[in-house]
């Protein structure tokens, strides 16, 4: 019998291929694999477009900002949960963020509090990515020993 593997990981050969549900988490990996680009916010510095890539469970983005460690890479089992809407601090009024539709943002929260914050260029794509990451983050949880 074979063993299963890390739903988080990048390979679709762990996906029930008969659940709907796998269905739109393969396909989000797969856009994941080939990379998503967002604008990036933060507190104090301008925000800036970062490109967003997912490689044997880990997220990893170019250009942008660092959030822990002075790295620009989140492992998804690291990652807790969403936040909808402009609601970190990377979001507040004072930040870059002032003037952009809640409606086209979100923020992946890690374990240690810190978020990466970040604007899509739809709502169809914020709602989309939001659906995508959650499902990643609920089979990083349930995959959990």
């Amino acid at each position: 019998e074979q063993e299963p593997t890390d739903p988080t990981s990048d390979s679709d050969d762990d996906l029930n291929t008969e659940d709907p549900e796998y269905q739109v988490l393969k396909t989000f990996k797969q856009v994941l694999r080939n990379g998503i680009d967002f604008r990036q916010h933060g507190i104090t510095k301008p925000s800036v477009t970062i490109h967003l890539t997912f490689h044997k469970g880990v997220l990893y983005w170019s250009g942008g900002r660092p959030i822990t460690n002075q790295l620009r890479e989140i492992v998804i089992k690291d990652l807790k949960f969403i936040e909808v809407g402009k609601s970190t601090n990377g979001f507040s009024d004072h930040g870059t963020a002032l003037g952009v539709d809640p409606a086209l943002c979100f923020s992946l929260i890690t374990s240690m509090g810190d978020s990466l914050d970040l604007e899509t260029s739809s709502n169809q794509e914020r709602d989309a990515c939001v659906q995508g990451f959650s499902m990643l983050i609920a089979a990083s949880q349930n995959g959990a020993e």
